[in-house]
């Protein structure tokens, strides 16, 4: 404003008639506001003389900022998914915008504006560690704490095989898959045409079915269940045996009396000769003797040599990511990163260079070897593009592709009198560029960390 002939000395920014902000420049920073609540600002000048009149009330500004954490969701398992389940949390001051559902192992997980979604292509069987983020405007939520789940699905039809038995028949079976969760029992149903007349459910994958008889045939269906179902059932036919039939006695047979011949008398007696002399056989030495060959014993075992595992290879690291905007001065902007994967060596220096908008290369930022995850650029002019680049490195080499970002420079504007009051500048900064916004007239514009300039 004019300063009547005397040099202004200070400024004073107020907040429902309380002064929140002193300054000797056309611009300040308010800090301890509330979240989501909008608040309206004056402002008046001093100097030697006095004070003067208080200037028209600021537009309305709400300070925001990310989204509360999520409680833990809640997960029920399904077929080859989970579907999930949360509050909604606190949403920092600024519209929520969705939500994505997050799991380890990795995932497709699924993403929704909803309070629930359901994430398929899961492996039956797999514990997944299942988290919620919380999305608005700002950025992103922490992680909610995970809940676990496991997809699982009924068990598979079994494969059934009978032995059949007189007056009875044994059934056995193999599981052919426990759809991800154990198979607790089987079930065993005895039919008659559509209705079953008897049941069994055993542990074990065998049941003998007794006080069955042949010529009859029984239907008998076998199903595994686990926490989730049934399975579909195996059907088999029981053919009991017959008893065999009784055995054929045939009358004991009667032998024919002998026929009795009388005996011949022979009136001359028998000629004795005598027996003939039977010579000894000679002796037929056996064979020679050897003695045993003397038991040579197995040389010992000599165990193999313990295997060493290769050391892990490392490899280049990956490229800085979640750039931001944390200060903005009349000279100069201060970019700040998160430090990216390692590669598996550690992190030795971050390579800068920047390119004004019309030359053809980047020129290094000269601050030596550094691994601060921060870099002061001086302020563009007005109009002006710098693009910043920025690599990793490690002992590997450096990472590759850089990550690069835009500044764009805009003037400070004066407030042109104390009765009335604009934003001058703001830096919005959102994924891989920032640029300059000044107050259009119908918006205030969001400033980073839920500061603002006047």
């Amino acid at each position: 404003p004019y300063d009547q002939g005397e040099p202004i000395t200070e400024y004073e920014v107020l907040l429902g008639g309380a002064v929140v902000c002193k300054t000797v420049v056309t611009h300040c920073v308010v800090e301890g506001l509330s979240n989501g609540q909008g608040v309206s600002f004056t402002v008046h000048a001093l100097n030697e003389i006095g004070q003067s009149s208080d200037s028209e009330p600021s537009e309305l500004v709400v300070p925001a900022t990310t989204p509360d954490s999520l409680g833990r969701p809640i997960v029920v398992r399904g077929a080859n998914s989970l579907a999930v389940q949360w509050d909604p949390p606190y949403d920092g001051g600024e519209q929520l915008l969705g939500y994505r559902v997050v799991t380890e192992p990795e995932s497709v997980g699924c993403s929704t504006i909803e309070t629930s979604c359901t994430i398929d292509g899961l492996a039956n069987g797999e514990t997944y560690a299942v988290s919620v983020i919380a999305v608005n405007a700002i950025g992103d939520s922490a992680p909610s704490e995970s809940a676990t789940g496991t997809p699982a699905t009924t068990p598979d039809a079994v494969v059934a095989t009978v032995t059949d038995e007189i007056d009875a028949s044994v059934i056995s079976w193999a599981p052919m898959g426990d759809g991800g969760d154990p198979i607790v029992e089987y079930r065993v149903a005895l039919w008659s045409e559509a209705m079953i007349v008897a049941e069994w459910f055993t542990v074990e994958p065998e049941l003998r079915i007794a006080d069955i008889a042949f010529p009859n045939e029984y239907r008998v269906t076998v199903e595994a269940v686990n926490s989730v179902g049934s399975s579909t059932h195996a059907t088999v036919w029981l053919r009991p045996l017959a008893h065999p039939a009784p055995p054929v006695v045939e009358p004991p047979t009667v032998p024919e009396p002998p026929v009795v011949e009388p005996p011949v008398v022979n009136p001359d007696p028998p000629v004795v000769i005598d027996p003939p002399t039977i010579t000894e056989p000679p002796v037929v030495p056996g064979p020679p003797v050897f003695p045993e060959p003397p038991v040579v014993p197995d040389p010992p075992v000599v165990p193999d040599p313990p295997v060493v595992p290769d050391p892990p290879v490392a490899t280049a690291p990956l490229s800085p990511s979640n750039i931001r905007l944390s200060r903005v001065t009349s000279t100069a902007y201060t970019l700040t990163w998160t430090a990216p994967n390692s590669g598996g060596s550690p992190i030795l220096d971050y390579r800068i260079a920047k390119r004004v908008a019309g030359s053809t290369a980047f020129a290094a930022v000269n601050d030596g070897v550094n691994t601060k995850r921060s870099v002061v650029i001086a302020r563009p002019k007005s109009g002006k593009t710098v693009y910043v680049r920025i690599a990793t490195v490690n002992a590997v080499g450096v990472s590759t592709p850089p990550t690069v970002v835009r500044l764009v420079g805009k003037n400070l504007y004066a407030i042109p009198s104390v009765a009335s009051v604009r934003l001058s500048d703001a830096a919005a900064f959102f994924g891989s560029d920032a640029r300059s916004t000044p107050y259009d007239g119908t918006s205030l514009a969001r400033v980073f960390d839920h500061s603002f300039f006047l």
